[in-house]
C-alpha cells in the first residue's frame, strides 16, 4: 500500500510542477504557494482515487491471460500478446492517444531439460545443482572429450582475471569434435561459445571462475543463438574436469533441446490528452514475464498499479502542467530491449522533451526499495 501511494504522489507532483526551463524568472511567492497546494490537492485526489482492489482487478485479469496461454506471459508468446491487448484497450477506453510500437528480438526457449553426465574415467551424473543451460544455446546430443582451453587452476585472486577462450589463438590446434571446457572470466560467454564453434568444438562448458561468490553453478546468455550446445557449470564440476583431463581421456555426454529464432513483440504507449508535451513525464513498466511463469509481481503488480493511475489520472488531474506518457515495454526479461528499442527510436527533439522517468516495478514486494538512476552516467 504504501509503495503504490508514494509512486501515485510523485506522479501527481511531477505533472503538476512548474517545468524547468532556462533562463527562468522567479515566480512570486503566492504563485508557488498555490502551485503547491494544487498539487498537494491533485496528489491526494489521486491517492484515493487509485486503489489496491483496483490494481487487484488488472493483476487478476493478466493471471487469466497467462492461465490460458500456457502459464506465461512471456515476450513472442500469446500470453505477452493478449497482456498487450488488454492493456491497450484499457487506455483506449480511457481516451488515451495508444501507439502500439512492434519490434524484433531473439527468442530463446529451452524445450525439454538438458542432461549431462561424465562417462569416462568415472561415469557421474550431473544434477540441476551442478549445470545450467546458457539462454540460445543451440540443440544437440553430443559425446566427446573434454579439451580444457587456457583455464586458470587455481584461480586468481580477482574476479575475471583469466583470458579463457576469449581469443580465438586459445583454440589453436582444438580436436574437431571435442568438449571445449572453458572458464569464465574477462570476455563474454558469447564470446567464448562463439570462438569455440568456429574452432570445430561439439559443445561448450562454461564453468564458474573460483573466487568467492564466482563458485555455483553457471547461467547466463550468450546474447545470440550458436549452434552446439553450451552449458554454465560450477566451479567444482569444471574444476574436477580440468583436473581429469590433465591425467588423461575425459568423455562427457551432453543433451540440450532449445529454440532460437526471431520473434516479434511490442511496446505500448499511451499519451495522456492534456499538459506541455515539451514537457513530458514518462511513466513505465515491463509487461512481459520470464517463459517459466506469469510473473504476477514481476511485473504484473507494476503494470497493473501504472494502468489503474493512468485510467484514474484524467478524472483527478485537471489541467496539468506537464504531459504524462505511460509506457508499458516489452522484452524486458530478455535485457531492457523494449526500453532500448524505445529510446533508439526517440529523435533528439524528442528525447529533449522528455523531463523525467518514473519506473515502476514488483510493486506487490514487501520489501520494497526507491532508487534514483544517474541518467548521465
Amino acid at each position: 500500500m504504501k509503495g503504490f501511494t508514494l509512486a501515485v504522489a510523485a506522479l501527481a507532483t511531477a505533472a503538476l510542477s512548474v517545468p524547468a526551463v532556462a533562463p527562468a524568472a522567479p515566480k512570486p511567492a503566492q504563485q508557488n504557494k498555490q502551485a503547491a497546494k494544487q498539487a498537494d490537492r491533485a496528489s491526494a485526489k489521486l491517492t484515493q482515487a487509485v486503489t489496491v482492489a483496483g490494481i487487484l482487478r488488472h493483476e487478476r485479469a493478466l493471471a487469466n491471460i497467462a492461465e490460458r496461454n500456457g502459464g506465461t506471459r512471456a515476450s513472442g508468446t500469446p500470453g505477452f500478446d493478449r497482456s498487450k491487448d488488454y492493456v491497450a484497450g484499457q487506455l483506449q477506453n480511457a481516451g488515451y492517444t495508444v501507439n502500439v510500437q512492434p519490434f524484433e528480438f531473439p527468442f530463446f526457449q529451452e524445450l525439454a531439460p538438458s542432461t549431462f553426465e561424465r562417462t569416462a574415467p568415472t561415469p557421474r551424473t550431473y544434477t540441476e545443482e551442478d549445470f545450467a543451460t546458457m539462454e540460445f544455446s543451440g540443440s544437440g546430443d553430443v559425446t566427446g572429450n573434454v579439451v580444457p582451453v587456457d583455464v586458470v587452476l587455481p584461480p586468481g585472486a580477482e574476479p575475471s582475471s583469466n583470458t579463457s577462450g576469449c581469443e580465438a589463438a586459445d583454440f589453436t590446434g582444438f580436436p574437431a569434435g571435442a568438449v571445449a571446457l572453458v572458464q569464465r572470466g574477462t570476455c563474454t560467454f558469447g564470446e567464448k561459445a562463439a570462438n569455440a564453434e568456429a574452432a570445430g568444438a561439439s559443445a561448450v562448458l562454461i564453468f564458474n571462475e573460483g573466487q568467492p561468490g564466482r563458485t555455483e553453478a553457471l547461467s547466463g546468455t550468450l546474447g545470440d543463438p550458436v549452434g552446439i550446445p553450451v552449458l554454465g557449470t560450477s566451479f567444482d564440476v569444471g574444476n574436477e574436469l580440468a583436473a581429469l583431463a590433465a591425467d588423461g581421456d575425459v568423455t562427457v555426454h551432453v543433451t540440450t533441446s532449445t529454440l532460437s529464432e526471431t520473434r516479434t513483440t511490442y511496446n505500448v504507449i499511451a499519451d495522456a490528452p492534456t499538459g506541455r508535451t515539451d514537457h513530458t513525464v514518462v511513466v513505465g513498466s515491463h509487461l512481459d514475464s520470464v517463459l517459466a511463469g506469469p510473473g504476477i509481481n514481476d511485473d504484473g503488480s507494476g503494470s497493473s498499479q501504472d494502468l489503474e493511475i493512468a485510467l484514474k489520472y484524467a478524472k483527478a488531474v485537471k489541467n496539468p502542467r506537464n504531459h504524462v506518457r505511460f509506457i508499458f515495454f516489452g522484452a524486458e526479461e530478455q535485457g531492457l530491449l523494449g526500453s532500448a528499442h524505445y529510446v533508439a527510436s526517440l529523435s533528439q527533439d524528442e528525447t529533449d522533451q522528455i523531463m523525467a522517468m518514473l519506473d515502476f516495478d514488483m510493486m506487490a514486494s514487501p520489501n520494497f526499495a526507491r532508487f534514483v538512476y544517474d541518467g548521465d552516467g
